[in-house]
């Protein structure tokens, strides 16, 4: 997803990039980035000459993206499989028992796995790929 932003401050190789409001911001449950508190890093892996004030694409990398969601799917479908098969091993055992066990497994994964990314959130950092405009000009200078 490609953001724009200002840029509030400058350390090294990151940025701190205030988002603007876009389209992806009206279905997102981030309640402090809708009301424009929320600040992001952002490196600058192309070495643009960036300024205070200047106007920046961000994006999220997909390769992150697409991790970020093999870390979220996987383990609840891996335990659906568990329990699928471990419930196999109990007596006389019905298919739709070892599905509701599957079932059971696959959602106590995922509400784990929910509750650990709320409470840890992965680091992986935007990356800026263009300047829209330098600090006061409304031109384009990608």
């Amino acid at each position: 997803m490609i953001e724009q932003g200002s840029i509030e401050s400058l350390s090294g190789v990151l940025a701190v990039v205030r988002p603007k409001s876009s389209a992806a911001c009206f279905g997102c449950m981030k309640q402090r980035c809708k009301a424009g508190r929320e600040l992001i890093q952002a490196e600058n892996p192309l070495g643009l000459s960036l300024a205070i004030g200047q106007v920046v694409e961000t994006e999220f990398p997909a390769a992150s993206a697409r991790a970020q969601a093999a870390l979220a799917l996987g383990p609840p479908v891996l335990s659906f499989i568990a329990g699928y098969l471990l419930a196999g091993l109990a007596a006389a055992p019905s298919d739709p028992f070892r599905a509701f066990c599957g079932a059971a497994a696959l959602f106590a994964t995922a509400l784990i796995v929910y509750r650990i990314r709320r409470r840890f959130p992965p680091k992986n950092l935007q990356r800026i790929i263009g300047i829209i405009s330098e600090p006061g000009q409304g031109t384009a200078t990608r």
